[in-house]
Order: C-alpha cells, then sequence, then structure tokens
C-alpha cells in the first residue's frame, strides 16, 4: 500500500479540552480531507513521525495498527 502522509494541526479555542477533540480530529480527516487512514500522536511527538508509515503499511493485514513504546511487533 503506498503511503501519503498529510499532517493537518487543527485549533479548537470554544471547545473543552476531552475526548471530543479526538473524535473533531477524526471527524475533520475523513469528512473534509477525505482520508482513508487516520493517525494521532500524542503531543511531545515520543514516537518519531516517520514510524506512521510502519503502522499504516501494517493495516494491508489488520484493521487496526498500534504504535507504543512498550509494543512488540507480531
Amino acid at each position: 500500500m503506498a503511503v501519503k502522509l498529510c499532517v493537518v494541526h487543527a485549533r479548537r479555542t470554544s471547545a473543552r479540552f476531552d475526548a471530543s477533540a479526538i473524535q473533531h480530529g477524526i471527524d475533520l480527516a475523513i469528512y473534509t480531507f477525505g482520508a482513508d487512514i487516520v493517525t494521532w500522536m500524542d503531543c511531545d511527538l515520543s514516537m518519531p513521525l516517520a514510524t506512521c508509515r510502519g503502522w499504516c503499511g501494517d493495516l494491508d493485514r489488520a484493521d487496526v495498527s498500534v504504535g507504543s513504546v512498550g509494543a512488540r511487533r507480531r
């Protein structure tokens, strides 16, 4: 699967900081930008953005791909 990365920074100024922020980002990616795959990361970027290609490549064989410092590849 060829993966094209696009990074979008969305800022909400009137909403609470809770799980609705994640849902807002997912909706924005799908309905505004037509994303087929949606990812998100912690704001400290403890995982390098380049690892996203590997996670997306795993979606050829799975519905969900989780990147974690403590995760093992299976």
